[in-house]
């Protein structure tokens, strides 16, 4: 029964954890920028960056410390916010305009040079997990059965 458990348990944790970025208006020209995962783990050292969309310039670069949040002033421009948690993940979220409005407006051109969302699915999928525990189950149950009906003709081998 314990390795029936510990399957299960193992079974469940195949799944990777995929990064989430939060982005809230602190209604003082500041934002703050979380970065989590979907399991709620933090995003700790993740790379946070502004990129301007009328440059293509980074106006805003630095590692998410510890509890995983940072408070950031809005630039002038148009930029977007890119999470970089390595290099199969890495999101990007238009940013939020300060009270005043843009002073800058982006252009196509930057637009295509800037940085790009990116995820690589390394998970198994719900489907396959359930299929791989049913099998497990299966599996353990024949070799119960197996063993149990082995048993009792050895008995009547035995007794004849």
């Amino acid at each position: 029964m314990k390795f029936l458990l510990l399957s299960l348990f193992i079974c469940l944790n195949l799944q990777a954890h995929t990064l989430l970025l939060k982005v809230i208006d602190n209604k003082d020209n500041t934002i703050t920028v979380i970065g989590e995962f979907d399991n709620l783990q933090k995003a700790q050292g993740a790379m946070v960056r502004l990129e301007s969309l009328t440059s293509g310039e980074v106006l805003y670069k630095n590692r998410l410390p510890y509890e995983s949040k940072l408070i950031i002033p809005i630039p002038k421009e148009e930029y977007q916010i890119v999470l970089d948690g390595g290099p199969e993940e890495q999101l990007v979220q238009k940013g939020i305009a300060p009270l005043e409005g843009f002073k800058f407006k982006a252009t196509k051109e930057v637009l295509e040079k800037l940085s790009q969302p990116r995820h690589e699915e390394h998970q198994l999928g719900i489907e396959l997990i359930s299929f791989l525990f049913i099998g497990l189950i299966l599996i353990l149950l024949t070799l119960y059965f197996s063993s149990k009906n082995t048993k009792k003709l050895i008995e009547e081998i035995k007794n004849k």
